[in-house]
């Protein structure tokens, strides 16, 4: 169950007792809300993104228009990955092809594909513009996750919080890197200053925190490779009633207990103390507490072990 921002300034309005709006104005709320959503997907780790190492086409670029056309066809090359190959269209005005229509954008694609145009015509040429995608880039060691368009890959995100694990996809291998401390990575792994070694990427060490994070690759890369980052994420604000929310349920019932401690507090009132106490505290926890965990207990129940004695667990 996906909750709106009206839907949780009634929860937080109920909380603090204020369902006529006469102590707390909606603009307020709307802060404490947003800065609870932002405590609960932090400390839950509950909005999480693959960040993806294939993509679809985004368009198809003109290169020579070449000249004499009537018709003509267009081939993009087939996925990387398992997917769906992309087609086009070409537009024709005057013999040349001037433009093209992208009627079916594809998926799998690593790599920008191969663009071929045949016809009864001569001369044109095209190139094909991917969808963002992650790589690994040859000789970089340091990636930022600011770097990263989230908003646009994940509508509803703002910003990538941590990355859990790193995949460098070789061929038709995923190799999951060996993550290390930064301070274990500096000693043992980071040893060339001059001459550096390249390679497959296999160890990665988180250094940046946060928001503004980043990571380190070893060995660098000696070619671009497609990556994958299993990655925490900070959910955008909801501004109405119209913005996406990605914290999943049962996560949300936790949001307006932080809220409503925020805005209690605010509200400087002695007497409402205790009531803030009881939302949230730091030694318990309070009910935002109980809320988290109870969260947690729901979203990952225990496992069950295969029957048939091949479990790897």
């Amino acid at each position: 169950m996906l909750l709106t921002l009206s839907d949780y300034q009634q929860q937080t309005q109920r909380l603090i007792g204020d369902v006529d709006q006469s102590k707390w104005n909606l603009a307020d709320l709307t802060i404490y809300i947003n800065l609870a959503r932002a405590q609960v997907a932090a400390e839950g780790q509950c909005v999480r993104f693959l960040v993806p190492s294939a993509a679809s086409i985004a368009s198809i670029t003109p290169g020579a228009l070449g000249s004499g056309y009537t018709t003509a066809q267009v081939a993009i090359g087939l996925p990387d990955i398992a997917g769906v190959t992309a087609t086009a269209t070409a537009n024709i005005v005057g013999g040349e092809i001037l433009s093209y229509n992208l009627t079916n954008p594809g998926s799998g694609y690593m790599f920008p594909p191969l663009v071929t145009v045949t016809g009864n015509g001569t001369g044109a040429t095209a190139t094909a513009v991917k969808n963002y995608t992650l790589t690994a880039n040859t000789e970089q060691e340091v990636y930022n996750f600011k770097d990263v368009p989230i908003p646009t890959l994940f509508p509803g995100a703002q910003a990538i919080l941590a990355v859990l694990s790193v995949a460098v996809i070789w061929q038709n291998v995923r190799y999951v890197g060996n993550r290390l401390s930064f301070s274990k990575y500096q000693a043992l792994i980071r040893s060339y200053t001059s001459g550096n070694f390249l390679y497959t990427p296999y160890w990665f060490s988180q250094y940046g925190q946060g928001v503004n994070g980043s990571f380190y690759l070893y060995p660098l890369p000696d070619q671009v490779y497609p990556m994958e980052w299993d990655s925490l994420l900070i959910p955008a604000d909801l501004v109405d009633d119209t913005s996406i929310e990605l914290i999943p349920y049962p996560w949300t019932d936790a949001v307006p207990f932080w809220a409503a401690w925020l805005a209690l507090l605010a509200n400087g009132d002695p007497a409402r103390s205790t009531l803030a106490d009881r939302y949230y505290n730091p030694t318990n926890g309070g009910i935002y507490g109980v809320m988290m965990k109870r969260a947690r207990a729901f979203s990952q129940p225990s496992l069950v072990s295969s029957f048939y004695g091949r479990n790897i667990s």
